[in-house]
């Protein structure tokens, strides 16, 4: 077992070989999702400003349609162009289209379906949309020269297109030209890249385009754009105003607000809640920090982006100069839902800059926290563990959601003891009870100062509060059959397996972990995101057979350590999800980052390092494509 285990080792350590897997791979997913699928370009306009799934089922040789066979894509009422893909055109009989899931009137501009190899069907003004017939709960069509004016009189409007499949043709030249350049490029950009894998010199690198990305897109997106009435404003990243208010507040003030104050009430969210009831540390600290851009006169929530662009940089800088730190900062190339967090005003981004940070100092022998725990005879002992306090008490001082990760941190100590990294324990036990005080000491001194300024009884203020400031469909008063639908779904009877499977929790969850902008509404196509999932689980099958493989049984506890807490924060945002606000997003799942940089840095002597580094400029790629062509070109932009 072990020769050929070693041979193909040897084999995938070639120079040339990950370059031409990696392209094989590549020829693979063109030839799956593009050679063999129709691409559809939709051009439509919702009269509301609202957003809506607009979905294409297809049928195969005369059977019926199934969600099997169905694509979907988030339309608003603010861009109008769209595209994604559908199946083989050489067995689709009849396609059905399901514009919107509730009564409003729409107008189709276009709506065109290719794929090499057949005649493209157009559904246009130009042929005044010939083969285009409504089903159900459609009325008030007319067929004017710029569209096709309809009206939805239901939640299950339908219109349907049959296919003419006389036309085809065999596979087209145009396929083999494309799979030799990918073979080509893939070769190419492996030798160029071959350098830059010592010593991951590529990580500093990939990580300043990103930062270079998350930069424009903190100078030029808009912060809001007004209703088309006029009436109101929408903001255009998510929760951004609640994040830049209680930054705002910190800039002009050194101590916590009361809960009632006069001067917050515009904080309060929708829900009734203020970020500046949190105990988050972003707050304060990108408050007082943006009193140093207050010279130059610009717009606060520009400064306040600045702030998390300014966070990207340093780990991108320290990343550049401290190469041990380059496993723990790899992740942040893994998906750019991370460099978009960096982009605008929000807490989660300040938190995983913090607990990758932490990684770096838990796993690095020659951390400052390794040192203390080993070395009795440290230069500057009491400012290191002040400074270790400090890091400490502000990792409890995160959203809720990164306590998975001080639990992972807990176990991954204990993981470190058990192997014997730690000879002298009582010196390990000592300086950990004094950075722990540290800590502790910081940690009491945040909530000592809300308790100073709200009294000891804050939380009943608060819930108090959230009666009188929340909006009449989040009240806790309201009825429940008056609420928000997406609330406390458990308690009106959903099953856990209707959030599963109707709601798609999972399916969005992995979206908006890997490219969804916006409040969720710019997104990507299906086939980007069927890449990804393809290109992802490959990289992690690549690292789970490496341990499994090759790395002692002290991994194979790590690596179960690392899956159990990624496990549990994912089951406790699904279950936040049915019991309490269904809130399918990736960006909850974040503290997963920092595990996997931690798992990464103990794998790598037994990893398959060209072919995972391969599959790392994969992902990285996806996602410039998805910020660039996804994120940049459709969110608003100033001016």
């Amino acid at each position: 077992m072990s020769y050929p285990v070693s041979l193909l080792r040897t084999y995938l350590s070639r120079h040339s070989v990950p370059g031409i897997l990696v392209g094989l791979a590549l020829c693979g997913v063109y030839l799956y999702f593009f050679a063999f699928k129709a691409h559809v370009d939709l051009e439509i306009k919702m009269f509301a400003p609202t957003r809506a799934w607009f979905k294409v089922y297809w049928a195969e040789d005369n059977t019926g349609f199934s969600e099997q066979n169905m694509r979907q894509v988030l339309i608003n009422g603010t861009h109008e162009k769209y595209s994604f893909h559908i199946g083989n055109l050489a067995s689709i009989d009849r396609i059905r289209i399901d514009p919107v899931e509730f009564r409003t009137k729409l107008f189709l501009k276009k709506l065109s379906i290719s794929q090499p190899g057949f005649e493209p069907i157009e559904l246009s003004p130009e042929n005044r949309f010939s083969g285009l017939e409504p089903l159900q709960q459609i009325s008030g069509v007319t067929v004017k020269p710029d569209g096709y004016r309809f009206k939805t009189t239901g939640r299950d409007g339908q219109l349907q297109v049959h296919l003419d499949r006389s036309a085809t043709r065999t596979f087209p030249v145009v396929n083999l030209i494309v799979l030799l350049s990918i073979l080509l490029v893939s070769g190419f950009v492996t030798t160029i890249l071959h350098p830059l894998q010592k010593e991951l010199k590529f990580v500093p690198v990939l990580m300043t385009v990103a930062l270079s990305l998350a930069f424009i897109m903190a100078v030029i997106s808009k912060h809001f754009w007004l209703h088309p009435n006029g009436s109101s404003r929408i903001f255009v990243h998510p929760d951004e105003e609640a994040h830049v208010e209680a930054v705002a507040y910190y800039r002009d003030h050194l101590l916590p607000p009361p809960l009632d104050a006069e001067e917050i009430r515009s904080s309060y969210s929708v829900y009734g809640y203020t970020r500046l009831a949190s105990f988050e540390l972003y707050y304060p600290i990108a408050g007082y920090v943006t009193r140093l851009l207050v010279p130059f006169k610009q717009a606060f929530t520009r400064d306040a982006r600045l702030f998390s662009v300014f966070l990207f940089a340093l780990l991108s800088l320290y990343a550049y100069r401290q190469p041990a730190f380059r496993p723990f900062a790899l992740p942040f190339l893994i998906t750019p839902q991370v460099w978009y967090l960096f982009s605008y005003s929000n807490s989660d981004g300040f938190a995983l800059c913090l607990a990758t940070i932490a990684a770096y100092q838990a796993a690095y022998k020659g951390s400052t926290l390794n040192l203390v725990l080993t070395e009795r005879n440290l230069p500057n002992l009491s400012l290191h563990i002040l400074w270790l306090g400090f890091v400490v008490g502000a990792l409890f001082l995160l959203k809720l959601n990164f306590y998975f990760y001080i639990l992972f941190l807990g176990l991954y100590l204990i993981w470190r003891v058990v192997i014997g990294d730690f000879p002298d324990q009582k010196l390990l036990w000592t300086r950990i009870g004094l950075v722990a005080m540290i800590g502790v000491a910081f940690y009491g001194a945040r909530i000592g100062v809300d308790f100073a300024v709200n009294g000891l009884d804050s939380k009943q203020k608060q819930l108090a509060l959230v009666e009188t400031m929340a909006e009449p469909l989040y009240k806790p008063s309201t009825p429940l059959h008056k609420k928000h639908i997406y609330l406390y779904m458990r308690d009106r009877g959903f099953s856990l397996g209707r959030i599963l499977t109707k709601e798609q929790w999972a399916g969005k969850t992995f979206i908006s972990s890997f490219g969804a902008y916006g409040f969720t509404q710019y997104l990507g196509s299906n086939t980007y995101y069927d890449t990804v999932r393809i290109v992802g689980v490959a990289m992690l099958g690549i690292l789970l057979l490496s341990i499994l493989i090759y790395g002692p049984p002290s991994t194979h506890w790590l690596f179960a350590i690392t899956l159990g807490c990624a496990g549990l924060l994912v089951a406790a945002s699904l279950w936040q999800s049915w019991t309490i606000s269904f809130q399918a997003q990736g960006r909850y799942l974040a503290p997963i980052l920092p595990m996997f940089g931690v798992l990464y840095f103990h794998t790598r002597p037994w990893l398959m390092h060209r072919v995972f580094n391969g599959l790392v400029f994969a992902m990285f790629a996806l996602g410039m494509y998805s910020f660039i062509f996804i994120g940049l070109a459709l969110i608003p932009k100033f001016p």
